[in-house]
């Protein structure tokens, strides 16, 4: 038999820990359920229902890992760029779910938003384990991406370690410039989503970037808190907001064209832009999210950020997380979607 002392012993340790925590676990479950769910020991097929969900994948080192996903994922441009192995994978989760296109695809697990607790149950079924996740803030955020990367491997883990110490330097950046904020000099925010009417309330992502960028959510001021929503023409209207950011180019432009709207405050003052978006839009509950608090702050308050070259924030989350070097046009793409020529 052989012992081993000294630093070779450390070393045997480390390794059988290192081995022992990336082996078979169960991680927490944003399902309703609400239980604790077993992994698989390696997980080398991935299927996702997502594209924020996909990001997330992506910016930890694992976009390769994705078989089955959607046509938003699959046809993204800039998934393409950043991994084209995506043109391999399948649309499992395109329209109706069609399970027999998922199994030939042989995913080691699913990674779904929470919420959809008959398709969770229908891929368990399959023999399919499935990881659900929710996160409307910053801590549920990190806590939803290390438990992904838990799932998928120690390098997994590592990329982790290094996004969450980026993302928190942002966030720390942009605190410290608002500090001395007085509240009432906080700008009143309307964000659009699927259209100039459709927004996102208190309970959403929305609102958490909104506020760590020193604005107001506008959408508070009704008594609605779910994550998206309806509001009528006259409500926003009397709500009219200081500042509007849109989702979608489209919607932007028909606040600046829209009879409707040409007395709100932020069209007059030509205050109304589009988010930026690259694989997936920053506003949402994509990667690129970190990205969003440094944004909106100064959108809201460029004279506090004026030091801040977003283009080269740009570069770095790019190159750095998503492995891909853009070049001066693609960056102007992602920060001005839907420009005019």
């Amino acid at each position: 038999m052989i012992f081993f002392r000294g630093k070779k012993a450390k070393l045997l340790l480390m390794c059988l820990a290192i081995a022992e925590a990336f082996s078979s676990c169960s991680l927490k479950d944003d399902s309703s359920q609400k239980k604790t769910v077993p992994i698989p020991g390696k997980v080398e097929r991935i299927a996702v229902d997502g594209t924020s969900l996909a990001s997330v994948i992506l910016l930890l080192g694992a976009g390769e890992k994705i078989v089955a996903s959607l046509p938003s994922v699959r046809e993204n441009p800039w998934f393409q760029k950043t991994c084209p192995a995506i043109q391999n994978s399948t649309d499992a989760f395109a329209g109706a779910f069609n399970p027999e296109t998922l199994l030939k695809m042989k995913p080691d697990m699913a990674i779904l938003w929470s919420g959809n607790d008959r398709l969770s149950e229908r891929l368990r079924t399959l023999g399919i384990p499935v990881l659900s996740v929710q996160y409307r803030n910053s801590a549920e955020f990190k806590d939803a991406v290390s438990r992904i990367a838990r799932s998928l491997g120690a390098t997994e883990m590592q990329n982790a370690s290094r996004f969450f110490h980026y993302y928190d330097s942002l966030e720390t950046l942009v605190r410290k410039r608002l500090k001395d904020l007085p509240e009432e000099r906080k700008k009143r925010v309307y964000y659009a989503a699927d259209s100039p009417t459709n927004t996102e309330g208190r309970a959403s992502s929305i609102n958490t970037w909104i506020s760590a960028a020193g604005g107001v959510n506008a959408a508070n001021d009704s008594p609605v808190t779910t994550t998206r929503f309806d509001v009528d023409t006259e409500t926003l209207i009397r709500w009219n907001p200081d500042i509007i950011i849109t989702r979608d180019a489209w919607v932007r432009d028909a606040f600046l064209k829209g009879p409707a709207w040409q007395n709100l405050k932020a069209v007059r003052s030509g205050k109304v832009y589009v988010n930026p978006k690259g694989v997936n839009s920053w506003a949402t509950r994509s990667g690129e999210s970190a990205l969003q608090f440094l944004w909106a702050a100064k959108t809201l308050y460029p004279d506090r950020f004026q030091d801040v070259r977003l283009s080269k924030e740009v570069f770095l989350f790019y190159s750095t997380f998503y492995r891909y070097s853009p070049d001066s046009v693609e960056i102007a793409g992602i920060l001005q979607p839907g420009r005019d020529p």
